[in-house]
């Protein structure tokens, strides 16, 4: 905190309830007759500081504000935009219904948004498909002549399995308790189960996956169970796949290749073949679409409108980002049943 703050004191107020109770909170100066802090004319301070195209707010915020900045221009679609063009049945609330309704005015950006949407859960039902029939086929990689050569040296690559350790997949279960000690930060070596409303089941499935045999005579960690051919096991496999391996599978094309003069034909031959099966499983895809081009930039004078009506209840990012364009010093609590906390702050 501001070192010039320390052992100062503060006192609570009350604000005008017109809905700019957070303006008149930091930038108000007179006291009504009520004994209200008062800031006239609170909303013209937002058209003042927001009425511009947002590259000019932008050259406006300091460095150190460019992610109070960020937050706020990614939420309009995000928050304001996205979970209610979905089709989902979400319901805007009061901030998010003023600025859909003035989008809706717009028939070009909102045809865009529609569009963008609608491709991007075309997009993600077809990853959602060639997951399943990914995870169907990962018994076969996943074989106990390929863990040293591939999949180990895949997982300490990433940092999700230690350096040093032999035969990581046969550990005991004493052992892997002593691995671990007092590091729990390698999760693949783990228990591959949990107990969910009183039922064994496999750790992290969803929906869960029962567990296919007594624990203790399983397999003892998340690694060794990837090469337990079961079919329970084939989420974990499928999200070790996705923690060790890039974009188009770079990381294993790469392990592969250093490799294939030590591997056996048919090993060669289940791999090459998975490879090319399925060449951009992995490649990350936005869920719900990206958003158009330059959205948050020609939808902010419609977010400027929404911002100064008279029903619209400022967040704390969005103060803060007032506060920073106007240079004003805040400091914003939170307060629960126990304690005041912050949130955030802007200070010269």
């Amino acid at each position: 905190m501001h070192s010039n703050l320390d052992g100062q004191q503060a006192r609570e107020m009350e604000t005008a309830g017109d809905g700019a109770c957070a303006l008149h909170a930091a930038f108000g100066e007179k006291i009504s007759h009520s004994g209200q802090l008062t800031c006239e004319g609170a909303r013209d301070i937002l058209r003042r500081v927001l009425g511009k195209r947002l590259d000019e707010v932008t050259a406006q915020v300091r460095p150190a504000s460019r992610s109070i900045l960020t937050s706020v221009a990614s939420m309009l679609w995000i928050d304001f935009t996205l979970p209610y063009l979905r089709q989902d049945g979400a319901v805007p609330n009061r901030e998010e219904g003023i600025f859909l309704k003035l989008l809706q005015g717009d028939d070009q950006l909102m045809q865009e948004a529609k569009s963008c949407i609608k491709c991007g859960q075309t997009s993600q039902r077809k990853k959602d498909d060639d997951r399943r029939k990914c995870s169907c086929k990962t018994s076969k990689i996943f074989s106990e002549s390929l863990e040293k050569t591939i999949w180990r040296r895949l997982g300490i690559q990433a940092g999700i399995m230690p350096v040093g350790v032999d035969s990581p997949h046969q550990l005991s279960s004493d052992e892997l308790s002593e691995c671990l000690g007092a590091d729990s930060s390698y999760d693949y070596l783990q228990a591959p189960w949990d107990i969910l409303r009183g039922e064994v089941v496999v750790k992290g499935s969803s929906p869960s996956v029962p567990y296919p045999c007594d624990p203790c005579d399983g397999p003892q960690s998340k690694y060794a169970s990837l090469f337990d051919g079961r079919y329970e096991f084939d989420s974990l496999r499928y999200a070790f796949l996705d923690a060790v391996v890039g974009p188009k599978m770079e990381s294993l094309h790469e392990v592969f290749g250093e490799a294939y003069d030590i591997l056996s034909e048919a090993d060669c031959g289940v791999l090459l073949s998975f490879i090319n099966e399925f060449p951009d499983l992995l490649r990350s895809a936005g869920v719900g679409g990206a958003e158009p081009t330059d959205y948050a930039a020609r939808a902010w004078p419609l977010y400027v409108q929404a911002i100064t009506s008279v029903d619209y209840f400022l967040s704390c990012d969005e103060l803060l980002l007032i506060c920073e364009l106007s240079r004003k010093n805040c400091i914003i609590f939170g307060s629960d049943a126990h304690a005041r906390r912050l949130r955030g702050k802007e200070l010269e």
